[in-house]
């Protein structure tokens, strides 16, 4: 198959817009016209509905991993596209925060 076959299935955004897919597009050197989308407010939002086979999506690898593994998921291109996104873990002072928060940020920090 090629990203072009794509053209006909629902596209399912983890975003209000559409950034992600036209980037992966983009790197496949390929143009079409998305005509049935659905947009989501998180990712996992729409990897759930990848799953539950209500369109195509993409993600961040490592939070479908077990997906791909397990068959829930199939990915159709090899291809991968670094977006450059980052996490940050944000958390309370010292002063303020739950106690074990400083454990959780350090075991966090290690992964």
């Amino acid at each position: 198959a090629s990203p072009e076959a794509l053209a006909s299935m629902t596209f399912l955004h983890p975003t209000g817009d559409t950034r992600d897919w036209q980037l992966w597009l983009s790197a496949q050197n390929t143009r079409l016209t998305m005509t049935r989308n659905q947009h989501f407010s998180t990712m996992d939002l729409a990897i759930s509905a990848a799953i539950q086979g209500f369109g195509v999506t993409v993600a961040d690898i490592n939070l479908v991993e077990s997906d791909l593994t397990n068959g829930r998921l199939i990915a159709p291109f090899a291809s991968r596209v670094k977006t450059g996104a980052a996490y940050s873990l944000l958390q309370r002072p010292v002063r303020e925060a739950p106690p074990y928060l400083a454990d959780l940020a350090a075991w966090l920090s290690r992964a």
